[in-house]
Order: C-alpha cells, then structure tokens, then sequence
C-alpha cells in the first residue's frame, strides 16, 4: 500500500468510526434514548469510544501538513526551557508545559487536541445523540485538511463550542471561563466570544427575509467582493498590528499575500453547487421552523450554521479571513447531522425536493472530501504516515 492509498485507508476509516458508533442509537426506542441522552456524556461509550479511537489514529500522525512542525518545536523547545516563538499564546504554552510536566512527548498535544475536537461536539449535541451520526463525520469532512493543519486553533474552537454549550444550559460563569481559556489558546476566538454570546438570543427570521438576505449577500460578493475584502484586510490588520500585538506579521500587505488567495479555486459550476447546498440547508431549516419541532438549543445551532453560509460567502476567497470563519462553520456540519436526525424523524412528511437535496449534499461533501486527498498529495506532498520512535 503507497502513502496515498495509506492517507485514503486512515481518512476512510476515521469517518466509518464516527458514523458507525452513534448509528447504534438507531436501534433504540425512544424510551431508552432519552435515557441515555439524561446521563452524563462520560458514561456513553458510544461517545467516549469514537472520541479515543480518533484522538490515537489522528493524534499520532506525523509531519502532516504545513503547521505540524511548529507545533512539536512548541512542545520540544518549551521542555528544553525554551520558547519557539515568543509571541505563542500563554494558554497554550501552559497546556504544552503540563503535558510535558506529566511525562508525555509531543505526540500528547496532538491527541489531547483531537480527543477535545470530536468531544465537543458530542457536548452540544448530547441532547440529541442521533445528530452525531452525520454530524461528527460531515463536521470532520467540511473541514478536513484545516482541523488537522490548524489544530491549535480548533482546539481553541473546540473549548469554544464547550463554552457555548454552557451558556445555551444556562450557565453563563461557565460560558465566560470556557471563553476565556479559548482565547488564551489562540487569539482569534477572542473576536469570537461577544457574537457568540450575542448569537444565543437570535430570534427566528421569517422565510422571505432569509432568503433576501443569502441572494443580497451572495449578490455583493460578486459585485463589490474587491471593496469587502479591502475592508475586512483593513481591519485584520489594525487588530494584528494593534490590538493582538503577538499577531503582528498579520499587517494588511501580508494579508494581501497571492499565497492566500483561493480565487482561482471557484468556477460558476462550483457557486452554483454551493448555492444548492446552501438553499438545501437554509430550506431545510425553515422547514423545520415551520412544524415548530425545533427545541431552542437546536434551533440555534441550525441558525449560527445558517449565518455561517453567510460569512462564507465574503469571507471564502481568501484563507486567512476563511479561517474566522471556523467558528461557525463548524455550526454549519454540526447543523447537517441536526438536519439528518430529523430527517429520520420526519421522512414521510418531508418534501421530495428537500430529500433529494440532502442526499446530493451529503454525497457532494463526501465526494469533495475525499477527491482533494489526492489533490493535497500531489500539491502539497501531504499524506498520512506514522513514525513513533522520532
């Protein structure tokens, strides 16, 4: 087997774990899942098992992608007594020194960091546990080659989501202390805390209003895309240079850099496949909206997931500002598995376009998923491989 077929093997299996563990919960009555869904998440195996299984296999990976390396010199030079950057974020260094304190090597960033990403997902959907068997793998699949390339910053989203969590349970200390932990782990989640807060006292939209607002926003990104991301370059830049002061190579030229431009990636046929998926979910939602099944945990995952295909619109064309986005995508694939648990709920009543939507969708972001694998090895020489004695 060559490392590409390696790379499709451990990806392949990866997402048959996260799919086929929560789908045991099918075979239960509804009874028996409510009960389940009352104890703690530490005590559902079906939880815990997944969480392990994909911390070990993508936890002990080795030199994959671009940032794999500065994260194990974070960790070698700080047990050396070192720093490998100064302007690394505080918690973060403080998690690697406990780590280190408690024996392990490098390798235990990494699977803590993967344990804590597929677990907080399994938190905010602990109330409807049938949402993991879609929302787990399409989550990992939307975002695939950045959760593992960037995985300090989805650690900081995963403590995030925690947060949020929280504060839909009522528990706003919780939700302040979470929040500020993840913006000790990477600075970006500090913009994040004051709209998440915000967001969890949205409102539902009305049908018409909803979809003027996608085509309005799609619209301008088309005509006026130059003038928004000009805008938004400025103002990552002030807070690069002045604001998060150990952010502050993050200037507007750099930003402006053709390394971190996507333009070239988006054809019409991938807008047009973007819209049908996004017009799927955003009719899906409101949908859902309509026969009031929606519990308000629920039905605010699904709206933040729904402001995300807002974000992407403008925010896609250029990797750095994708990656604030981050945040709400991943409300974006959590929203999906929502979406699917539903579906299975509801099959019979659902209209025949919403579920040949959602069978297009789900095979399009497996497709796409997968197809860039190959994509990634020939342009970027990344595949998976493993070497525990470094």
């Amino acid at each position: 087997m060559d490392l590409l077929d390696f790379t499709y093997f451990i990806f392949i299996l990866v997402v048959i774990i996260l799919i086929l563990f929560p789908a045991t919960y099918l075979s239960m009555n509804g009874q028996t899942l409510n009960l389940i869904q009352q104890r703690s998440v530490w005590k559902d195996l079906r939880i815990l098992i997944p969480c392990i299984l994909y911390a070990v296999i993508l936890g002990f990976r080795y030199n994959y992608a671009f940032d794999w390396e500065q994260y194990r010199y974070t960790f070698e030079f700080l047990k050396n007594g070192h720093l490998y950057r100064e302007t690394t974020e505080k918690g973060y260094l403080a998690l690697n020194y406990l780590l280190i304190q408690l024996g392990f090597n490098y390798y235990s960033i990494f699977v803590f960091e993967g344990f804590l990403w597929i677990f907080s997902i399994a938190y905010i959907l602990k109330d409807n546990r049938k949402a993991l068997i879609l929302g787990w793998a399409i989550t990992f699949l939307l975002m695939r080659f950045d959760i593992l390339n960037l995985s300090r910053q989805f650690l900081a989203i995963s403590i995030l989501l925690i947060a949020f969590a929280l504060l839909l349970e009522g528990k706003d200390k919780k939700f302040w202390i979470f929040s500020i932990i993840a913006g000790s782990i990477h600075s970006t989640a500090i913009v994040c805390i004051i709209p998440f807060f915000l967001l969890s006292k949205l409102v539902v939209p009305k049908k018409n209003i909803s979809i003027y607002i996608y085509v309005l926003i799609y619209l301008l990104f088309i005509f006026i895309a130059e003038f928004l991301m000009s805008y938004l370059f400025d103002v990552m830049g002030y807070l690069g240079e002045n604001v998060f002061q150990d952010k502050a190579a993050y200037t507007v030229d750099f930003l402006q850099e053709d390394k971190f431009s996507r333009k070239e990636h988006f054809t019409l046929v991938r807008y047009l496949i973007a819209a049908v998926k996004d017009f799927t979910y955003i009719s899906f939602f409101l949908w859902l909206c309509k026969r009031n099944v929606l519990n308000r945990k629920m039905y605010v995952i699904l709206l933040i997931g729904l402001l995300s295909i807002y974000f992407q619109i403008v925010f896609v064309g250029n990797e750095l500002t994708a990656r604030f986005n981050y945040y709400f995508r991943t409300f974006y694939g959590i929203g999906w598995g929502i979406i699917f648990a539903y579906f299975l709920s509801y099959f019979r009543y659902i209209p025949i376009y919403l579920k040949w939507g959602l069978f297009i969708v789900i095979l399009h972001i497996f497709y796409v998923s997968f197809s860039s694998i190959s994509y990634e090895f020939t342009e970027f020489k990344t595949f998976l491989m493993y070497d525990l004695y470094l």
